[in-house]
């Protein structure tokens, strides 16, 4: 949040996350008797959990798409090795090899797996909450 003008503004994200990378990597902390204020971090408050209850329906579908894509993504990967083992199995069981008792036990197990996956993925949910953690102060000279 940049303080120096009449207003307080809420940086975009991109700007905050770049600045905290760059202080992270560049800078380092000064032991300083700066204290922040109090009665300016009551004031301030208010207005940062304004700015992040308007952008949390943003931040959700953002989050929501990672974590689903990323579920869909594993639990498809983890379906095609348990239907290559399938097919790999049914393959066995056509030649006569293995004995077919164990094989069609292991079919069983990976399509059991399988519907667990599919089902796992159908009910994902996502919860997002937001709450102010800290108040920092950081200055750039």
């Amino acid at each position: 949040m940049d303080i120096n003008g009449d207003t307080l503004k809420l940086l975009s994200n991109n700007i905050s996350d770049y600045i905290y990378g760059v202080a992270q990597l560049n800078c380092e902390q000064i032991k300083s008797d700066i204290k922040l204020d109090e009665v300016f971090v009551k004031l301030v408050r208010p207005f940062v959990m304004f700015e992040m209850k308007k952008n949390e329906d943003s931040i959700r579908q953002d989050e929501e798409v990672k974590f689903f894509s990323s579920i869909k993504r594993r639990t498809e990967q983890e379906i095609n090795y348990y239907d290559s083992r399938i097919i790999r199995i049914n393959k066995m069981l056509q030649e006569g090899k293995g004995i077919e008792a164990i094989l069609r036990r292991e079919i069983e197990s990976f399509n059991l797996k399988r519907e667990q996956l599919i089902n796992n993925q159908k009910n994902a949910k996502l919860f997002v909450t937001h709450s102010l953690i800290s108040t920092n102060l950081l200055q750039i000279i």
